[in-house]
């Protein structure tokens, strides 16, 4: 069955919301092209994947995705999964008071990190506008493992709150939009060439984090509306 938007909210029994064949199964159905996924109040879920995937059917077509009050959830994808997200547009975690990270790095079968310290697993977002983590008391940050790097071509906001722990972006190496080196913090413009230094000079100066950085000429505030006042 072809779903645009699958919106699962205060349902108890789901541990997983992605099968073994990598397809979302609500009941007896299989649903795919799922364009946007909501995922909230979902007391027992604890991970989006039944078991590690390397084919993600259901999730190849996904533009947004929202996450909230999920509080059993400690991390969204692997990075196998995540390499598969190459329509997501939009990221929104929010309430998962146990998610520690967006994305892990685990051993797999055809990727091996074992005794090669420097080797690293590259993830592109090509088209990712918006991410939005408000309220995620224990995020460390989007991926804590340095062998993991980050490209995000199309990024032109990143709304953080309330994440008291996030004292950097990511532990590996993060790529943005060329050219964009100013960023908005309230009504204040500031220079910016390194995402994990932002963060850590934020940091130093906020005992709780809040940050919006909205880039590029062609932003449009209304376009995506994160309902969290700065």
């Amino acid at each position: 069955m072809i779903v645009n938007n699958l919106l699962l909210w205060d349902c108890q029994g789901f541990k997983h919301v992605i099968d073994l064949n990598g397809t979302i199964s609500i009941g007896e159905e299989q649903l795919v092209d799922v364009k946007r996924l909501t995922l909230n109040s979902l007391p027992e879920l604890v991970l989006l994947w039944n078991k590690n995937l390397h084919e993600i059917g259901s999730l190849r077509s996904l533009k947004a995705l929202i996450i909230e009050n999920c509080s059993h959830l400690r991390s969204l994808f692997t990075h196998s999964m995540a390499t598969a997200l190459q329509h997501l547009e939009m990221l929104s975690v929010r309430s998962c008071e146990m998610m520690e990270e967006i994305i892990i790095i685990i051993e797999e079968n055809n990727i091996n990190f074992v005794g090669e310290e420097k080797a690293t697993c590259h993830i592109e977002f090509p088209k990712l506008e918006v991410l939005i983590l408000f309220d995620l008391p224990s995020l460390k940050n989007f991926c804590n493992d340095e062998r993991g790097s980050f490209s995000f071509s199309s990024l032109c906001s990143i709304d953080v709150q309330r994440c008291p722990k996030m004292k950097t972006f990511a532990s590996g190496q993060i790529s943005l939009p060329q050219g964009m080196i100013q960023a908005r913090v309230g009504d204040e413009m500031i220079e910016i060439t390194n995402l994990n230094a932002f963060f850590e000079s934020r940091n130093e100066n906020n005992n709780r984090m809040m940050i919006t950085i909205n880039w590029g000429d062609d932003y449009d505030e209304g376009e995506y509306d994160s309902d969290v006042d700065i």
